[in-house]
């Protein structure tokens, strides 16, 4: 039922592109970025006296969840210039951070905005850090590393164990509650009615491109989180970058209603700034891509038509099987919608043939379905899909400002990355610096791609997973991790929701598999997942899958022969699936190591499932 072409929403791509006796390839754009506004606050100060009454930020009302509060570009000003007049008061400067532990929220954004405004660098740090903590570990890491002048929370009870460690280290708290919620603790809304901001309203704010705005913090899948230094000029040149590939963007009435969460890049860089680079509308949607926080995205999609929405893998996973059954919250969703955007893990191609089922089912009009490539130290975007594509693990080509560089590291092709989005190191972390900068200055992903056509490079590069992540078998033959766990995937959709490849330094692989519950109840009738394990129907059909993708791939680093379904989704809490809603295979792997074991133990063990190999 749609009609229209999603080619003119996109940038035509001008590419150049070189290659050295080395089989060394650099790519860029000729597309120039251009003048770049000396930092985010300059789109903050344009749409406060442009459309001052348009909807910045929407958020559930806690009381009353049936509403919506909201804020316009006009208040967030004014409330962004009395919170940078209030903060410089409070021991705040450029070598003191705002640390925020709480999550997206009206008031985080603007005491994070204030921040920028008062030259004071914001680190937002996740929330699961001070909630699923034990010891906070990772918070004291982060508080010794930066040294932060002032703490913020959205609610003092939620993080209460968390805030009184901090004080009793000396930290200031700032709190958004109604009442102040402790002596000593500073509250959000009397520090607004403390100041009118004038001098802030007087006169636009401007700062060095080249000053830190932000530290953002890597996951910290293996160790303490590193710090990300962003600059004002990385934050602002990806998203002119963004306005050049995708022109549609700066069309007056942009909504958006997103999770991810504003700690990360993604979220807090890519589309935090997207809405106000553009004047849009941020709808905070409460959800999250899991089975229970699935369902609170589709309250709001009920109330909320969005024009792009972005998601993760796993988010699209479950949303796809729900709009299936609900012709009424599909055609509100596809109603407005003009862009769909994934990214942090390859889409399976099941799951895109499903959304674009949907998408000719329910949709007015062509919709793309699009992805990037980009890292916290990027800011994070580099490459992106800004072309019609129908290949799932396609990143796209560089954007105008970045260039790449694809560097042969053993068998594989390592993604470097150069421009005015890179990061310039790390926080108070010289020799990780260095580590990750090539000789002609490229920062090193550790991520591997190729192009998909060498004869035809306008059709992009392919993710290939990553460079450390592979593993050799005991025979010493090498497994492309990544590509394999894209494959099985493919081959177990829409049983699975993701699986962990296992092998290392043993004698065959092996995988561990998350059920789709919703999916599998379809197929076994059980709704419960840890009776998944064990049921016949679903094992036989996990084992015919499997054994049909060991004939059509030989060789022992792509034939599975056991397998075993988990009785339990991937936890935050034990370090398996990550801010970004994507899993961590070393988590996994650590966390059940116990099921990695009965994988290669020789009896073998309840649940195992073995599978004809050619």
């Amino acid at each position: 039922m749609n009609s229209g072409s999603s080619a003119s929403l996109f940038l035509t791509p001008e590419i150049r592109i070189s290659e050295t006796g080395e089989g060394i390839i650099y790519l860029s754009s000729n597309h120039s970025l251009g003048a770049l506004p000396p930092s985010i606050l300059a789109y903050l100060y344009r749409w406060a006296r442009q459309r001052p009454e348009t909807v910045f930020l929407a958020e559930r009302n806690k009381a009353d969840p049936s509403r919506w509060d909201s804020i316009s570009y006009a208040q967030t000003l004014k409330r962004v210039c009395q919170l940078a007049e209030a903060l410089g008061d409070n021991g705040l400067a450029a070598d003191r951070p705002l640390m925020v532990v709480s999550g997206n929220s009206i008031s985080s954004a603007l005491m994070m905005l204030a921040g920028l405004m008062a030259g004071v660098p914001v680190a937002p740090i996740s929330p699961s850090y001070s909630l699923l903590s034990k010891d906070f570990g990772k918070v004291k890491h982060i508080h010794q590393l930066i040294n932060p002048g002032l703490v913020f929370a959205e609610n003092y009870q939620a993080f209460k164990s968390v805030l009184e460690l901090l004080r009793e280290m000396g930290t200031q708290i700032i709190t958004a509650d109604a009442e102040t919620p402790a002596e000593g603790v500073l509250n959000f809304h009397k520090l607004l009615a403390a100041k009118d901001g004038v001098g802030f309203l007087a006169q636009e704010v401007t700062h060095n491109p080249k000053a830190m705005a932000k530290i953002l913090f890597t996951s910290g899948s293996t160790g303490m989180p590193k710090g990300v230094i962003n600059t004002h000029q990385m934050l602002v040149s990806n998203q002119e970058a963004i306005a050049r590939i995708w022109p549609f963007i700066e069309q007056p009435g942009q909504v958006f209603l997103d999770w991810l969460p504003w700690h990360h890049t993604f979220g807090g860089n890519h589309n935090f700034n997207m809405v106000l680079r553009n004047g849009g509308s941020l709808y905070i949607d409460g959800g999250k891509p899991t089975p229970e926080g699935i369902k609170t995205t589709l309250h709001n999609m009920a109330d909320i038509s969005p024009t792009l929405y972005f998601n993760v893998a796993a988010g699209y996973e479950l949303l796809v099987a729900y709009l299936e059954q609900d012709d009424a919250l599909a055609a509100t969703f596809f109603k407005n919608l003009k862009l769909l955007f994934f990214a942090a893990a390859a889409l399976p191609s099941s799951t895109w043939n499903r959304l674009q089922a949907l998408i000719d089912t329910h949709a007015p009009r062509e919709i793309p379905i699009t992805s990037s490539w980009g890292a916290t130290e990027t800011s994070p975007l580099c490459t992106s899909v800004y072309f019609p594509n129908t290949i799932a693990r396609n990143i796209g080509l560089p954007v105008p400002g970045t260039d790449v560089k694809l560097a042969p590291v053993g068998d594989l092709t390592e993604l470097r990355v150069k421009g005015p989005n890179i990061m310039p190191g790390y926080f108070q972390n010289e020799r990780q610096t260095k580590a990750v900068f090539d000789e002609e200055g490229y920062f090193c992903s550790g991520d591997a791609v190729e192009l998909i056509d060498r004869s035809n490079p306008l059709m992009g590069l392919m993710f290939k997973g990553r460079v450390n992540e592979n593993f050799k078998l005991f025979t010493g033959t090498w497994v492309n991790v990544g590509e394999l766990r894209v494959a099985i995937v493919e081959a177990l959709s829409p049983l699975a929701t993701d699986v962990v490849i296992c092998g290392h330094n043993e004698r065959y692989l092996s995988v561990l598999i998350f059920p789709n519950v919703t999916e599998c109840e379809k197929l076994t009738g059980d709704p419960e997942q840890n009776s998944l394990v064990f049921n016949q129907k679903l094992q036989a059909e996990v084992a015919n899958r499997l054994a049909k993708h060991n004939l059509e791939n030989s060789g022992s680093s792509k034939q599975i022969k056991r397998a075993l379904l988990l009785s339990s989704p991937p936890s935050f809490d034990d370090n398996e699936i990550t801010d970004k809603g994507y899993l961590n295979q070393c988590g996994v792997l650590e966390h059940r190591a116990e099921e990695v074991a009965k994988l290669y133990s020789e009896k073998g063990g309840e649940g195992i499932i073995k599978i004809a190999v050619n």
